[in-house]
């Protein structure tokens, strides 16, 4: 049966409820609530009840864990890599079940927060910091069908604290090595009709050296590279009436980091100021049977890279970036009957981006132009017998350069509460559209002119996806085993011609796929959960495995509540062996595996205060996550919260 709650903003009560092993839980928990998801259906839905792939974690998580980026709480994400170019605050892209890292759309309550302005259009997670982060939804697989364009491989959605109760005061505080001190403080609370809640976060590193050993020049000492964050949120709502209500959100993020062009650079550093906000106004008519959502999305991203020469090279290089979104969007929910839900939308998008380099050997770009898209899409919610629910969408796409795409998607449940089983399968299509670089954008090499221009009349990548799995509890519900089949096929992938001055529409690209999970809980105090994704990918015009995607994956994470003040957390991440491009000949290399121990613990006393330590890295794996990145050694941090 499908259930109605009438706001994403009210659904938050629901979230409630948290899973034996919330992080990855893919099961509805022992609770007098079902635990409910909003991004799979864009309605809260008994994630039992949903056919895609879907993680939680929950603050709950971050909490135990201790995590303090998004990067770090999507690590053990099944069928996730995160691939970060160096320690905190470096570009760090994700690849979902083999897609490209483009490939994924995010989203922060309810803002696309893609960066018009990036060569694809992709997202770089390096700089969402989580203290005010309810809960984060990872969706895996074709969406676009609800979600437009961007969504190939899935959908991201981070989900704010909102305020609530009497006024509430919490701050936070912590250090460790690489001379690290992060900083939060939260106000929040409720008055009568109003909610309210402002955060700041501030996390200040020296970092560590992202040159491996055998890249650093002969004679040159290692160089830290450091990573400022300062992150400023506000969101609230007033109930104008019982069924009339506004909610506004909006984040500023302004952060700092070193970089290394060239290996042990000394003075490369990339400053970014990022702002997204949102107005809605949700409404309640014909006595609950239609909801309406009406909202306007804003992100601007302002990105300025800076090399001066040095010491070690007289070269320099200056780049600026900057990328805009505004987006209108309408979404209403028909409560046809009890077992029957119609969502219809409508949306309209323009993004913009302004994007210029000059390299001191005379090369230089330049990318200055729009977009506009607008949509429409319907989903059929149903139920049968409270065992058999299905989902049906279908989406219209008009952008102002490709013209029209159709995609669609079908996902159905089964439930044999009889023996606890859940059978589930989906088929989805999807399209990325092109970036506005890959459309527009040009480049130059003095006194040669132009040698790369942009291709307006590319087509949008397009791809086919069909899964298929299933979860069973055993043991009163404390042992749950599953797993999940996927296959992908993209065509029309946007590569360089053969004489590297245009783009084209010319790859093929085929994956396949598991993705299995086994979680445990023995004692109410103490949960286990293993998760392993195999992961196949072919370029069909090379033959050969797309480049840093690993084809093993694991990780084993558990929790224990020693007492009733105590709780602790291990995380091991394996990541298997991949191809990649090495960072000095270019020629593609296979690069080897690597596992990572995190650990965290913390201490409570009494309602107020709180403390906490967690050491990343353990043992101090040497490892490279991408050629030439050298990937963060051990760190250690600690530090106290408290409420008020």
């Amino acid at each position: 049966m499908i259930r109605r709650i009438t706001s994403p903003a009210i659904c938050i009560a629901a979230f409630a409820a948290v899973a034996p092993f919330p992080a990855n839980s893919q099961t509805t928990p022992v609770s007098t609530l079902p635990e409910m998801v909003v991004t799979a259906t864009r309605l809260p839905t008994p994630l039992e009840q949903v056919a895609s792939s879907v993680t939680v974690i929950t603050a709950e998580d971050i909490a135990r864990n201790n995590y303090r980026t998004l990067p770090e709480a999507l690590r053990t994400v099944p069928g996730v890599d995160v691939v970060s170019l160096g320690p905190s605050g470096a570009t760090t892209a994700v690849f979902v079940r083999g897609t490209e890292s483009n490939h994924t759309l995010v989203l922060l309550d309810g803002i696309e927060i893609n960066d018009p302005s990036t060569a694809d259009g992709g997202f770089d997670f390096a700089n969402i910091m989580l203290e005010d982060v309810e809960r984060i939804e990872f969706l895996r697989g074709s969406q676009s069908t609800l979600y437009g364009s961007d969504a190939i491989g899935g959908v991201v959605n981070i989900i704010t604290k909102r305020g609530k109760g009497p006024t509430r005061v919490s701050g936070r505080l912590e250090g460790g090595t690489d001379s690290t001190f992060n900083q939060a403080a939260s106000v929040s609370g409720a008055y009568e009709k109003v909610d309210y809640r402002l955060s700041v976060e501030r996390l200040d590193t020296e970092g560590q050296s992202i040159t491996p050993n055998r890249n650093r020049p002969d004679g040159v000492n290692s160089e830290k590279d450091g990573f400022e964050n300062l992150s400023l949120a506000a969101r609230g709502g007033v109930q104008i009436t019982e069924t009339l209500r506004a909610n506004v959100v909006t984040r500023y993020i302004d952060s700092e980091v070193e970089l290394d062009p060239s290996p042990e650079d000394p003075n490369a550093e990339q400053e970014t100021d990022q702002f997204f906000g949102r107005v809605e106004v949700e409404a309640t008519l014909f006595d609950g049977f239609f909801d309406n959502r009406l909202g306007v999305g804003y992100t601007d991203y302002d990105r300025r890279f800076n090399n001066p020469a040095d010491g070690l090279s007289m070269n320099f290089a200056n780049s600026t970036f900057e990328g805009r979104k505004l987006k209108f969007d309408w979404q209403g929910d028909l409560y046809l009957t009890e077992t029957q839900t119609l969502t219809l939308g409508a949306e309209t998008e323009k993004e913009d981006a302004d994007s210029r380099s000059t390299f001191s050997s005379g090369f230089s770009s330049r990318t200055n132009n729009d977009v506009r898209t607008s949509a429409g899409f319907a989903q059929l919610q149903s139920s049968f017998f409270d065992r058999l629910f299905s989902t049906l969408g279908l989406r219209v796409d008009a952008h102002d350069r490709f013209g029209t795409e159709v995609t669609g998607r079908a996902a159905v449940t089964y439930l044999h509460r009889e023996t606890d089983t859940k059978l589930k399968a989906s088929y989805g299509n999807g399209f990325k559209a092109p970036s506005l670089e890959q459309l527009f954008g040009a480049s130059f090499f003095d006194p040669f002119g132009q040698t790369f221009s942009g291709n307006p009349d590319l087509n949008p990548e397009r791809s086919h996806a069909v899964e298929a799995g299933f979860e069973q509890a055993l043991w009163e519900d404390r042992l749950t085993v599953g797993g999940t089949f996927f296959y992908i096929e993209i065509d029309d992938l946007i590569s360089f011609n053969d004489s590297f001055t245009t783009l084209v529409n010319v790859d093929e690209a085929k994956i396949h796929g598991i993705e299995a999970f086994i979680a445990i809980r023995p004692l109410p105090e103490l949960g286990l959960r293993v998760d392993y994704t195999f992961t196949e990918t072919e370029d069909e015009e090379t033959g050969d495995n797309l480049l840093r995607r690993p084809r093993h994956k694991a990780s084993v994470s558990a929790d224990l509540q020693a007492t009733e003040s105590i709780d602790l957390a291990v995380n091991v991440i394996y990541t298997g062996g991949r191809l990649d491009i090495d960072s000095n000949t270019f020629a593609t290399v296979s690069t080897t595996d690597y596992a990572l121990v995190n650990v965290s613990g913390s201490y409570r006393l009494g309602e107020t205060w709180r403390f906490f330590a967690r050491i990343e890295n353990l043992f101090d794996e040497n490892y490279e996550p991408a050629d030439g990145f050298k990937g963060p050694g051990i760190s250690a941090l600690a530090g106290v919260r408290a409420r008020f």
